[in-house]
């Protein structure tokens, strides 16, 4: 590799390994050329299995600073608004499942952020609300924690609850989709390959009878011959559309799975995503379509302990909140890089 250097601080090399292959042989190879930094994006770590890993002490310096915002946190709603924004950060950062990455990622994911929740909040064993629940307490020493139900806390601000972000809805949709869905791999394919074949056999006998090769082009060299099945799968990369669908399709973004909801919640869910709509920026329309499905998830799991407690799902007249307010506070953007205020 004459000519060309590596930036050392900024890159890294993994050799993807079979996982039936017990040789460091090749490895070894390869770790006087590469840098041997480890191939990292975000908070995910590259392993030699093609899988990738969080690993906690990556996260830790942004947990820290996460628990020391929430703690000084002044207000209801800046504790949850840090909380959420916070959570946002580590789920881009630990990046989306697609279709290739299987079960593992999602799940690995989820226990992170279990891991995650019992660092910032040790004394509950995890429980955000908890915490929520005491600090509302403090504030307002009248507030009867009973009268409290789990779903208003992470019902939708607009609707009259709190907006905590439940990250586990949204895991979950993932890993329901993904088990519920059959991923076709290439080992799957070889067997495709033969039948495929023997088709393309089978009307190249009836072809050349009348001499009309008219779709077998493709599949004859220039002096008439079929190409051998040996020749064909040579075009798995580049000719067979059976193969590039399947490759597409793994590195498809496993969507969220939606929920069965309700006639009464379905009608629910298009006031609540009218609601929003109008009152979203542009940005935050582009990501309705993810939206709705927390949306939907929220329906699914609390609408019925939200109609039981306050009689019906939309429990306050939006007219009356102070949106200007609440929506500055929301769409504020965090200092992350100033951290005196909390350290004092």
């Amino acid at each position: 590799m004459i000519g060309l250097r590596f930036n050392e601080e900024k890159c890294g090399s993994t050799q993807i390994q079979p996982s039936n292959m017990t040789s460091h042989a090749d490895e070894l190879s390869t770790n006087a050329i590469f840098p041997r930094k480890d191939v990292k994006w975000g908070l995910l770590t590259l392993q030699s299995s093609g899988r990738f890993t969080i690993y906690q002490e990556t996260i830790r310096p942004f947990l820290d600073e996460m628990k020391i915002r929430l703690t000084n946190a002044t207000t209801i709603l800046e504790w949850v608004n840090l909380y959420n924004k916070y959570i946002s950060f580590f789920m881009r950062n630990f990046g989306q499942c697609a279709n290739i990455l299987g079960a593992y990622h999602i799940e690995h994911i989820i226990e992170t952020f279990q891991y995650l929740h019992r660092y910032i909040f040790p004394e509950t064993n995890g429980n955000a609300l908890l915490i929520l629940t005491s600090r509302i307490v403090e504030q307002f020493p009248s507030c009867l924690t009973d009268d409290i139900c789990e779903a208003w806390f992470y019902w939708p601000w607009i609707q009259g609850g709190l907006g905590l972000k439940n990250i586990y809805l949204t895991l979950y949709s993932v890993q329901q989709c993904l088990i519920s869905k059959k991923i076709t791999t290439f080992d799957q394919l070889l067997a495709k390959d033969a039948e495929l074949y023997a088709d393309i056999e089978v009307e190249y006998k009836q072809a050349k009878k009348h001499q009309k090769f008219k779709f077998l082009e493709e599949f004859i060299h220039d002096d008439g011959i079929l190409i051998t099945f040996d020749e064909y799968i040579q075009g798995r990369e580049t000719q067979l559309s059976h193969w590039e669908g399947v490759y597409t399709n793994m590195l498809d973004i496993t969507p969220a799975l939606s929920p069965t909801l309700t006639n009464s919640f379905a009608d629910h869910m298009e006031v609540i995503r009218d609601k929003n709509t109008r009152m979203a920026s542009r940005k935050q329309r582009r990501m309705n379509k993810d939206s709705d499905s927390y949306l939907e998830w929220l329906l699914f799991y609390y609408g019925e302990q939200i109609q039981s407690t306050f009689n019906q799902l939309d429990f306050i007249d939006s007219e009356n909140l102070p949106i200007g307010l609440i929506t500055l506070m929301k769409t504020a953007q965090i200092d992350w890089n100033n951290k005196s205020k909390e350290e004092e």
